[in-house]
């Protein structure tokens, strides 16, 4: 199966069938963003708790401002191994600091 998940009318969303679901949101195609998408082999319930593990790491939902999304940055300091994450594409303080972007 493929899981997924996509943005549509600025929410983010999830799919554990993204052909399902796209055959049912036809209409909407132009308006649906996939954001990841990988093919996974395993029960539904693992699937889905995939999915939120990878929404939880790479994603923050700002509730105040309608659901939007915000990509998480993620750095490694090679010197000391320490790792950091941040909202910020290519953070300066964190760039200052020894640490490299990795995403």
């Amino acid at each position: 199966m493929i899981i997924a998940i996509y943005k549509l009318n600025g929410k983010l969303l999830k799919t554990t069938n993204l052909e399902k679901k796209l055959k049912k949101l036809r209409k909407y195609s132009s308006e649906i963003e996939i954001l990841f998408k990988e093919e996974y082999e395993g029960d539904l319930k693992e699937a889905e708790n995939y999915l939120d593990f990878i929404i939880k790491k790479n994603y923050i939902i700002d509730k105040e401002e309608d659901n939007d999304v915000v990509l998480l940055h993620h750095y490694i300091n090679k010197k000391t191994n320490y790792s950091a994450t941040s909202i910020k594409n290519d953070d300066n303080y964190l760039l200052n600091q020894g640490y490299e972007q990795i995403d």
